[in-house]
Parts: C-alpha cells; structure tokens; sequence
C-alpha cells in the first residue's frame, strides 16, 4: 500500500551565538535536504516523490514523501528513517530525536498519514 506522509521540522542553528544563522544558510541546508531524499529516492523502491518545502525566516521545513508499507506503522517509521538519514546527509544534526516506537495512531507524533 502507498501512503503519503508529511511532518514539519523546526531547527536551530548549531554553534551558539557565532553561528551563521542566515535565511541564506538555512535555504541551502533545505536545498541540500531535499538533494538528498533525491538521491535515496533513487536507490529505494518504496521511496516516491520526495518534497520539501523551507520556511526561511521560520527556520523550518515541511517534508513529505509517498512511502510503499504493508502498514501505516511500517509506513511512518520508514518515512522518519529516510527523512533522518537525509537530514544528517545534508550535515544537519538530530541528536533530541527519541527512537520511534509505532503507535496505534501513527498521526499522534506529529506525522500527517494519508493514503495515496
């Protein structure tokens, strides 16, 4: 089964108060996010039609992907694991992010599911 999960990410910059924190830097880490996710799109089957879309002044990003899972659960922890993968591969950290666990409700992690 496809679904078409979305979640948004809020960041900060590393390095404290001397870091580079520009609308700029942070266009070209999401530019480089979405590279990515391209780029794992290419060499996973399952993975389809990687999306980001960056908040600039916000400093955030919403991400979205179709996903091919027997389960929505299976869908969703696959989904946080490629969107990771790509985050450290565009040289973003994530180091507050707990392990996912799947739940009855994969929407209750902030996670938009829908079926595509």
């Amino acid at each position: 089964m496809k679904y078409h999960i979305s979640m948004d990410l809020g960041f900060t910059a590393a390095g404290g108060p001397n870091a580079s924190d520009t609308p700029e830097n942070f266009d070209r880490f999401t530019d480089r996010v979405f590279e990515e996710l391209v780029s794992l799109e290419s060499v996973m089957d399952n993975v389809h039609d990687p999306d980001v879309a960056g908040r600039l002044t916000e400093r955030s990003m919403a991400i979205a992907m179709t996903i091919e899972a027997h389960t929505p659960e299976d869908g969703v922890q696959f989904f946080l694991n490629t969107v990771r993968t790509a985050l450290h591969a565009a040289g973003g950290g994530t180091g507050a992010w707990s392990a996912f666990e799947p739940t009855a409700d994969p929407a209750a992690g902030g996670v938009e599911l829908t079926c595509a």
